[in-house]
């Protein structure tokens, strides 16, 4: 009977013993489940997360290229939010095609582009179905004037692009991208010459560099004798008594003075045998500066021979009686201004021309307004001697005091020449073309682009400094910098 009551004994505990055992296997395989499920949970988070991410930087991708090919800033005037950003209408400036935001903003068919374009696109590719939508605020604004025709303006936006994967748990993610279009100036030298190798800016004799800023007053009132810079992608000589006052810069590394330029594979920044100097010392370019080439004319002007002396002849656009004639906006051939005292005055305006040649003391005159003059030179480039602008007879005539008033645009490789004198304020770009100032003694009053420019007549070469903020090269839109947050 003993051994019956213990043997009922240990099958009570082989019950409890079962049951324990279950409820732990029970409690395990609940853990397993609830990891398993947080795991997927988990991964399908990321996955949503991530692919929202790849949506809404896609849409800020998206945004840039609209900028790059649709986006063309308007005429408005702006004003500055207290945390720097630009206002229109006491409003940020912003375009939206994301729900919750409204679009403030000057033009009608921007605003009209960018929410067709930007807004709720759905993305249904590669496993990803989802959609994201667009914003752009306004950050800075800089209207210039531009060589090139691209529209002139420098400003910043802020792109801020949302991506959307819709779920159980939906997932969103925003991008904000800071993106620019810069507008560099053209004229941030006396002085530039875009060609390479020996003596490409050659200042002997007499002359000299300074600077005055045509915005704050006169060249009596704000000249300074510093300033007056110069670069080229080459050598620059100087000789005589000539001085820079300012400084040059090259992408040349050798600083070592030399007696000539000999080797050409291994030329000196400087030239020096002068009895001045470059005053403000060599800055050293990390790479050559480029310049674009000016837009073709179109439609192109005529090569005819305009000829104005006694009379206008039979030009379509010139008026007047010798000695002054004037000319309005227009086309033009090849155009020569002459006779001893014979004034043309060119009207404010955009003139298309083939050559100019001002010679037996013909002269431009600028009386008001700014005159804007782009030379085609066609059948010019490459002849012996050919000559796209000579203004080296009666010179410049510009009654305003203000260079940016008198532009000459030469994409060509035939020569310009230029002579000086009191009201010679004029500016001049032809990064192709030989630039030779001609007549002893001058003064030039504005800044030069060549290949190469030769002031060996002892110019006196005044630098504008107001023209950092008439003229400038647009560069395409880019991104400057990204953040991330998600929702």
């Amino acid at each position: 009977m003993r051994f019956l009551f213990a043997a009922r004994e240990e099958g009570g505990i082989a019950l409890i013993t079962a049951l324990l055992t279950l409820l732990v296997l029970s409690s395990l395989t609940a853990s397993f489940v609830l990891v398993s499920q947080t795991e997927i949970w988990g991964t399908s988070n990321y996955k949503t997360v991530t692919q929202s991410r790849y949506l809404a930087e896609a849409g800020a991708e998206r945004t840039l290229e609209w900028f790059r090919r649709s986006y063309t800033a308007p005429s408005a005037t702006y004003g500055n939010a207290t945390d720097g950003s630009m206002t229109f209408n006491g409003n940020a400036v912003q375009l939206s095609a994301m729900n919750g935001y409204t679009s403030n903003f000057p033009s009608s068919t921007m605003t009209d582009s960018f929410s067709s374009t930007l807004g709720n696109q759905a993305v249904s590719a590669t496993g990803i179905s989802g959609t994201w939508s667009s914003r752009a605020i306004l950050l800075d604004t800089r209207t210039t004037t531009s060589f090139a025709g691209t529209p002139g303006s420098s400003q910043m936006w802020k792109i801020i692009s949302q991506g959307n994967i819709a779920g159980v748990r939906n997932a969103v993610v925003e991008v904000q991208e800071v993106v620019e279009r810069r507008g560099v100036p053209v004229f941030n030298y006396g002085v530039f010459a875009t060609g390479t190798g020996c003596k490409v800016i050659n200042v002997s004799g007499a002359g000299y560099t300074d600077s005055w800023d045509s915005s704050q007053g006169t060249y009596t009132n704000t000249h300074q004798n510093s300033g007056g810079d110069m670069g080229s992608n080459g050598n620059l000589e100087i000789s005589g008594s000539a001085s820079v006052n300012g400084s040059f810069s090259t992408p040349l590394t050798l600083s070592t003075p030399s007696t000539n330029c000999s080797n050409p594979g291994n030329l000196d920044q400087v030239y020096d045998h002068s009895s001045g100097s470059v005053v403000a010392g060599v800055t050293t370019l990390g790479a050559p500066l480029t310049f674009e080439n000016p837009v073709a004319i179109t439609p192109a002007p005529p090569t005819t021979a305009q000829n104005i002396n006694n009379s206008c002849g039979s030009i379509s656009g010139c008026s007047g009686t010798s000695p002054t004639f004037y000319l309005t906006p227009g086309n033009y051939g090849n155009l020569t201004i002459s006779g001893n005292g014979v004034k043309v005055v060119f009207s404010a305006g955009t003139y298309n021309i083939n050559s100019f040649v001002g010679s037996g003391g013909g002269s431009v005159a600028v009386d008001v307004g700014a005159v804007k003059i782009n030379v085609a030179g066609a059948s010019l480039s490459g002849g012996a001697g050919a000559v796209a602008i000579d203004v080296s007879g009666g010179g410049v005539l510009n009654n305003t005091g203000l260079p940016s008033n008198l532009a000459w645009i030469y994409g060509g490789t035939a020569g310009v020449k230029l002579s000086g004198g009191s009201d010679a304020y004029e500016v001049v770009y032809a990064p192709n073309a030989v630039v030779t100032l001609s007549s002893g003694n001058g003064a030039f009053w504005g800044a030069i682009v060549g290949k190469t420019v030769d002031d060996s007549g002892g110019f006196g070469i005044h630098y504008d400094n107001a023209l950092r903020n008439n003229f400038s090269l647009n560069f395409n839109w880019k991104t400057i910098s990204i953040s991330r947050s998600k929702f």
